[in-house]
């Protein structure tokens, strides 16, 4: 399958209002960060596919609008930029319909989305592929609370297993006491209705990894450090949290480390990829700290706005637009080489 051969690019998405719409003024040149799929970023990635191609782009912000429609869409090919909510299952469920119906579709597969939406599957497979990860402990059952802080160290990062881009996270979520950690943990079983991580808090630099490509091929790979220009610093002691993120009092900012990083990293990197086979986008993040590693999560679909994504894949000498033309090429060059 071909790019001319596309009649549509049906893109899929929330398109959430937010108050964070300094994108086009700020975020080009300091890398602010956004996590959701925004009005914003979603506005933003279809500029970017109407100035590349002369395919018509076509948005649904429903699921069940899209579904009800899908037959129509079976020559197009399918961009899921859906985080929905409510359910460990939700950013799944627009790729599993694409391949009901037999329709491809740029990004993850099911197995993907769910094995890097779930923390501890994420864990065990970066274990597996060579990296370090924190130490852990689930704990799946209020019940388990009491016995279960009598085995971890402190400070500790307490966090849903199966929530991302920092929800439910904020700075209360790293405890340093049995009586923090109990306090936080039955909050977030109440909140969340799902068991919870618990893990060493690894000191160092948010760091992530960026890959680009199909299959068993890395295109593009790059590394770059999060931090706030207010504080370059406060990351190394302090969780990422939407807090920093939505106040509109810090500005994110990213810069290349690629050359701090481990050899062996990128190897391990690339095995990820690999093994996850229908992904093309990933982003691993981490923490780096006494000059190695430590991986923290896997993300198959992050924000494709300005983004710690897009933004670390331009230091390769691309613009925005190269980016996210490379996605889509990347995608169906997938299908032809299956």
């Amino acid at each position: 399958m071909y790019i001319k051969q596309i009649k549509n690019i049906v893109l899929v998405s929330d398109y959430v209002q937010t108050q964070s719409e300094q994108l086009e003024s700020a975020a080009k040149k300091q890398g602010v960060i956004f996590r959701q799929a925004s009005a914003s970023s979603t506005d933003t990635l279809q500029k970017a596919i109407i100035q590349r191609f002369s395919n018509k782009i076509l948005l649904y912000t429903n699921v069940d609008e899209f579904k009800l429609n899908i037959n129509a869409h079976i020559d197009d090919l399918i961009f899921p930029y859906w985080f929905g909510k409510h359910s460990r299952n939700s950013q799944s469920l627009i790729p599993a319909l694409c391949e009901l119906y037999n329709i491809k579709y740029i990004g993850g597969d099911a197995y993907t989305r769910i094995v890097c939406n779930d923390k501890i599957l994420s864990k065990e497979i970066a274990v597996q592929a060579g990296f370090k990860t924190p130490n852990y402990i689930i704990i799946r059952s209020l019940n388990e609370i009491n016995s279960s802080f009598d085995v971890i160290s402190y400070p500790s990062v307490i966090k849903p297993i199966y929530e991302g881009a920092s929800i439910g996270i904020t700075q209360r979520n790293k405890v340093n006491n049995k009586d923090e950690a109990y306090e936080i943990a039955k909050h977030l079983f109440i909140e969340f209705e799902q068991p919870i991580l618990i893990e060493d808090f690894i000191p160092g630099k948010e760091v992530n990894i960026c890959l680009l490509g199909y299959g068993k091929n890395v295109k593009l790979m790059n590394s770059t450090e999060w931090y706030l220009k207010e504080d370059e610093e406060f990351f190394i002691n302090n969780l990422n949290t939407t807090q920093e993120k939505k106040s509109g009092k810090y500005i994110h900012c990213v810069r290349n480390v690629s050359d701090k990083i481990p050899e062996y990293v990128f190897n391990s990197s690339k095995q990820i990829f690999s093994w996850l086979d229908k992904v093309e986008i990933l982003r691993i993040d981490g923490k780096l700290f006494n000059n190695d590693f430590y991986l923290i999560e896997l993300t198959s679909m992050p924000h494709l706005g300005m983004s710690e994504y897009t933004l670390s894949l331009m230091m390769n000498n691309y613009s925005y637009e190269d980016i996210i033309e490379k996605i889509i090429k990347y995608a169906v060059y997938g299908y032809s080489v299956e």
